[in-house]
């Protein structure tokens, strides 16, 4: 008997509205190929249409039925069509997509259990057999044991991989990155008494990751028209004063749009109110490779009753699941606790509301203001609100430490070692000036 005899109307009906739901809604078509892959479904021709979705979706180019059939065929684009049709709604995803994918596993499973049938028959090694009902079982259980890895194939594919450097986050900054080594999966924190800059050097790495990956800023507090201002402040060398005057020379003008030309991979999204599940929900739909959270005390829950920790616990662990599960760096800015000056030295025992973020964090940072002891020169005393340390509390992959900055306030921008700021203070608007004059 074929196997094509138990094939289901309802199976039919379920996998319409699934690629139906992919083909009218980006953020549906996010999650269904984040849990599906093509032998999840039984027929050839919407193991095509699955797979020429997921190339769009890499491509970052819309999925539909006529994007679908211009890569493929004028019957696939028909086909599409009428599951587009066929689906009323695109949240109906959820209810059928479990529905698709075990089917699928049951009918390849009777298609093994008939080689198996077969084998038994013609007398096959009793430990081919045996191997055979094993697979059967993971074909059965429909699931991938992303947690068990075999020792000997570890070893095989460790030792394939021998001299190849591990990739970690390149921030910008040499030092951190050489000291921190946070990997790709990671969760970063960033904390700081308000106004010592965590959001001007948030924004600094994103400004630098943009040109290389995919970026997102979430701000759950500040509007999208003041983070511009500071990511034009310090990519132009405008002051910040300036900028939110309005009262610009038009020299600085020319500036800010040379700066402006400047292309990068980087969405800023206006979060006030947002859940976790809503940041991973753009997480997905955008496909982002490092995330940014300004910040993490402001995260909401849809459970109003919780407690501040309880709110902020359940938010740090999201966070980290996150960075796990969707293989992104999420990159956390904190608030520390009121009894820490901007001054003092944190550990990360004073991160607020929740001793959850150390446990959940892959590298903790802290960010402060050297204080009157530790100024060796009469321009540190001079400059001291100026001067920063950027503190390596915690890194799972790399060394603690701590080393200088210095942070000009006026143009939003950090600058490592500040015995040079100085000099390079005086440099900046040379150098604007110049890339402007000659177009480079």
């Amino acid at each position: 008997m074929s196997n094509e005899y138990f094939i289901s109307d309802a199976y039919l009906e379920s996998c319409h509205i699934l690629i139906g739901c992919m083909l009218q809604d980006k953020q549906a078509a996010a999650e269904i190929i984040l849990r599906m892959t093509e032998k999840d479904f039984i027929f050839e021709s919407h193991r095509l249409i699955f797979n020429t979705a997921r190339k769009l979706f890499n491509e970052d180019s819309e999925i539909t039925p006529q994007t679908i059939g211009s890569k493929t065929s004028d019957y696939i684009f028909k086909e599409c069509k009428a599951m587009v049709d066929f689906t009323p709604s695109a949240v109906m995803w959820l209810d059928v997509w479990e529905m698709v994918k075990n089917s699928a596993a049951i009918y390849h499973a009777r298609e093994f259990m008939e080689q198996i049938k077969l084998d038994t028959s013609m007398f096959t090694d009793i430990e081919e057999l045996r191997t055979k009902a094993e697979n059967l079982v993971n074909i059965l259980s429909n699931k991938k044991r992303k947690n068990v890895f075999d020792y000997n194939e570890l070893q095989v594919e460790y030792i394939q991989n021998l001299g190849v450097p591990r990739k970690f986050v390149d921030f910008g900054i040499d030092k951190l990155n050489r000291t921190a080594r946070c990997p790709k999966n990671g969760l970063v924190v960033l904390a700081a008494r308000p106004s010592v800059g965590k959001t001007a050097m948030a924004l600094q790495f994103c400004r630098h990751l943009g040109e290389f990956c995919r970026v997102g800023f979430f701000s759950l507090e500040t509007d999208r028209r003041t983070i511009m201002d500071r990511i034009n402040a310090a990519s132009a060398g405008v002051a910040l004063e300036k900028l939110q005057d309005g009262n610009l020379t038009p020299l600085e003008v020319e500036h800010i749009i040379c700066a402006a030309r400047k292309k990068l991979n980087f969405k800023i999204y206006e979060a006030s109110g947002y859940t976790s599940e809503q940041i991973r929900s753009d997480i997905v739909k955008d496909r982002l490779d490092i995330v940014f959270i300004d910040y993490l005390q402001l995260i909401q829950n849809a459970n109003k009753k919780y407690s501040e920790y309880e709110r902020v616990t359940y938010a740090s662990t999201a966070l980290k699941n996150i960075a796990t599960e969707l293989d992104v760096t999420v990159v956390a800015l904190s608030q520390l606790n009121r009894n820490i000056t901007k001054y003092e030295e944190p550990d990360p025992s004073d991160l607020r509301s929740s001793g959850q973020i150390e446990q959940d964090a892959n590298v903790i940072l802290f960010l402060y203001i050297p204080n009157d002891d530790e100024l060796k020169n009469p321009d540190d005393i001079e400059n001291q609100d100026a001067l920063r340390w950027l503190k390596i509390a915690k890194a799972k992959e790399g060394r603690t430490g701590k080393f200088k900055m210095f942070f000009d306030g006026k143009h939003q921008r950090f600058i490592e070692d500040w015995v040079y700021f100085i000099e390079i203070e005086n440099e900046f608007d040379k150098v604007v000036q110049q890339k402007f004059v000659t177009g480079a």
